[in-house]
């Protein structure tokens, strides 16, 4: 059995610094079912995750996110 994973990218409309960028990517991707969590090569703003809807919601990373006192919106790709 195949599973398809799906994307979305994770966009933070304040600015951030490259650590702060760094941690919430690394946070995201310890949430089980998130496949991969990289940022953006072209902005800081943009995290792109990977994540098996199956074991995950885009809505759960969001908050994961949130949870960490930063504001952020997800964008469908």
């Amino acid at each position: 059995m195949s599973t398809s994973n799906s994307n979305v990218i994770v966009y933070v409309p304040q600015p951030v610094g490259q650590g702060l960028a760094r941690a919430v990517s690394k946070a995201i991707g310890t949430l089980h079912g998130v496949v991969q969590a990289m940022n953006s090569h072209r902005t800081e703003n943009a995290i792109c995750v990977d994540y098996d809807p199956a074991v995950i919601n885009s809505q759960s990373i969001l908050q994961c996110v949130r949870d960490q006192g930063v504001t952020a919106r997800l964008v469908g790709i």
